[in-house]
């Protein structure tokens, strides 16, 4: 390429004036260093279509060897079909050449020297030197944007079909298993009430442990059936008074009289909808209840208000949680019974539940230790403006 042949880098944008160019041998080298460096494919072409340029990106991704596409028409490098239109396409560009991306709105595709084609981005800048008008084509191989777009639109797919497969489960799960399950609750109960006298207590403690875990079984299909639908009901938001919320679930909830529950300061009123939000609190303070390893107790709730958030505390004074397991007590059916020595018969869906709520609704929750060692304080930080679940 002689020096009346030289161009400078294409525009940053397709606001950005041509750029003109005189004939420093200077200017021509820098140029020229810097479209071989160029992370992106780079070819610069005259009116005739003729490659009078290529970097080495360039030579790579189309499969030819260095210096091999100087000379070239530029129709080489696009698939068969397409080349005849692209030689009228390319005349119409030089007539008003201006700096834009090609092909918006519809698939573009390279020609390799092997024959194989695969996608790209072109975008063309115009760039007036002294020996006229030449354009500079910026190309990129988007083959593995493509493929991982693909990935992720399959995985979306899957997802869609294991929540599907999730829903249905639980809803066979609700009605088809408790049904026998209400069937031994009730043999049970007949049994211990025809044979009270006849059962030893051996027998009676079996019995008694097989009503036990049998209600526990039907305890984790409704919640097993609350996860599922999580999200897939529509609330209407409304202004919720979360100190009447609160106070009405004190009031609700079974505790021993030893552990108190207060809110501290004044809880604020939001724009929400109602259900979500009392599952969220009422499982939050019943967790702490539930788990406290301590004939007396105390439990808190207090918020905190920003323009974006509110952030709901629920602090107690139990066994607290270890910091390794902040994350796991969130995953369903999750117990930490053999860690912590619980003994409640929890069914591990509970905080799955609150977070997979909160989450939905655009909201985040997190746990901190206080620095007692003792204690757990569950953090939800509820947007004000909560997202539509569907």
């Amino acid at each position: 390429m002689n020096s009346g042949d030289s161009s400078p880098p294409p525009a940053s944008d397709n606001n950005s004036p041509p750029v003109l160019l005189g004939s420093s041998n200077r200017t021509e080298a820098y140029f020229q260093v810097a479209m071989a460096s160029a992370p992106i494919a780079m070819v610069m072409i005259n009116a005739d279509g003729t490659i009078v340029l290529a970097n080495l990106e360039a030579h790579r991704i189309f499969g030819y060897t260095a210096g091999e596409l100087v000379g070239r028409s530029l129709e080489t490098l696009i698939p068969r079909p397409f080349q005849h239109t692209h030689v009228a396409q390319r005349n119409s560009f030089f007539s008003s050449p201006e700096s834009r991306t090609m092909g918006v709105g519809r698939e573009l595709f390279g020609l390799r020297s092997d024959g194989s084609e695969f996608p790209v981005e072109v975008g063309l800048n115009p760039v007036h030197t002294d020996a006229g008008v030449f354009v500079i084509s910026a190309i990129a191989d988007i083959s593995e944007r493509l493929r991982m777009h693909e990935a992720l639109e399959e995985r979306a797919r899957e997802l869609e079909r294991s929540n599907r497969e999730l829903q249905e489960f639980a809803y066979v799960a609700s009605h088809d298993l408790k049904s026998p399950l209400r069937a031994i609750l009730h043999l049970a109960e007949w049994i211990g009430e025809d044979q009270e006298n006849q059962l030893s207590e051996q027998s009676r403690e079996d019995l008694a442990s097989l009503q036990k875990r049998s209600q526990g079984m039907s305890r984790l299909l409704d919640d097993l059936l609350a996860y599922s639908r999580v999200g897939r009901k529509a609330y209407e938001t409304v202004q919720v008074d979360l100190q009447q919320l609160v106070a009405e679930i004190i009031e609700s909830i079974d505790r021993p009289p030893e552990i108190s529950i207060t809110i501290e300061g004044a809880l604020p009123t939001l724009l929400a909808p109602p259900v979500p939000m009392r599952l969220v609190l009422q499982n939050l303070i019943e967790n702490a209840v539930k788990h406290h390893d301590q004939i007396d107790g105390h439990i808190q709730v207090s918020a905190e208000e920003s323009a974006q958030h509110v952030l709901l505390r629920v602090h107690d004074d139990g066994p607290g949680i270890l910091p390794e397991n902040h994350s796991k007590v969130f995953e369903i059916f999750v117990t930490l019974n053999k860690e912590s020595g619980d003994k409640s018969d929890s069914s591990g869906m509970g905080l799955a539940l609150v977070r997979k709520t909160v989450e939905v609704y655009g909201g985040s929750i997190e746990i901190e230790s206080p620095a007692t060692g003792r204690g757990t304080v569950f953090c939800v930080r509820w947007p004000r403006q909560a997202a539509s679940p569907v």
